[in-house]
């Protein structure tokens, strides 16, 4: 199996497609195998990589808490590993935190920029009031404090809420979890656990401006994980950026509704 060495990791990862590189970056707690309805689509016009997260899947780390910056250069040590010097980057949620920061701490890597359903973070910590509950810490309540040292949050219990929440249709969750069991790489507590705390510091709201690559941010209405408020914020502070809101559209909607991901994705790479 194909892998790539990262600080401290070992990143598992796969390609497919020729063309130009697309490196697609996943959310919390969630492997390679949630773009199973993205690469079939974006491998016909590109050279598609998908890995797992330090920690999560197939892919290994020491076990020691990190930063989204750690999860940044990960990706690039991946590009690195591939001789792939500027490249596509397409992050979701939690991967389009990462995904800022290689754009803001690496520019010349990134040739065109896609978030899709995330935050900046900052102060506010852009999050909905479901969320919140999910995660246990009330509406006024600090999002540091899902750090393990300070509150012990069962995470399978979490990442079930978080699951449950992201999408419209109660079957497609189910159905995922029941893939990733198949695949023999289901998501782990523990790793998902310290990407949790990595994003609960994220605040990218003062460094937004310094992003050079053309950007889509894209986010769905009926979100509820993550408010389209954050999508506006991001998109309003990145130079060249547009947004595209789809409406109806839930958290997740790259498994929900792939279609109006990919086409628009595909049509903003093209132009």
């Amino acid at each position: 199996m194909p892998y790539a060495q990262a600080d401290k990791a070992e990143l598992y990862y796969e390609e497919q497609g020729t063309g130009d590189p697309l490196l697609l970056i996943m959310g919390l707690g969630a492997t390679h195998v949630g773009w199973v309805l993205q690469v079939p689509a974006f491998r016909k016009q590109h050279r598609v990589i998908i890995y797992d997260s330090r920690g999560l899947g197939l892919s290994a780390d020491d076990g020691e808490p990190y930063t989204i910056r750690t999860l940044a250069d990960d990706a690039v040590a991946l590009l690195d590993h591939l001789g792939i010097k500027r490249s596509h980057v397409l992050g979701l949620s939690l991967g389009g935190m990462v995904a800022q920061e290689v754009a803001i701490n690496d520019p010349g890597r990134v040739r065109k920029l896609v978030l899709v359903a995330t935050t900046p973070g900052g102060a506010r910590r852009e999050v909905t009031p479901e969320m919140r509950h999910a995660l246990g810490i009330g509406p006024d309540g600090d999002l540091d404090s899902i750090e393990v040292r300070e509150v012990q949050i069962d995470m399978k219990d979490v990442g079930a809420n978080i699951t449950r929440l992201s999408f419209n249709n109660p079957l497609v969750p189910w159905a995922l979890m029941k893939l990733a069991r198949w695949r023999g790489n289901p998501a782990s507590p523990e790793g998902t656990n310290r990407q949790a705390q990595a994003a609960a510091a994220v605040d990218t709201v003062g460094r937004l401006h310094l992003i050079q690559a053309p950007t889509l941010v894209m986010a769905g209405t009926k979100d509820r994980i993550v408010p389209p408020h954050a999508s506006e914020v991001l998109a309003s502070r990145i130079p060249n950026a547009r947004l595209a809101l789809l409406k109806g559209a839930s958290h997740a909607f790259s498994i929900e509704a792939p279609w109006r991901l990919n086409r628009e994705v595909l049509r903003f790479l093209k132009a």
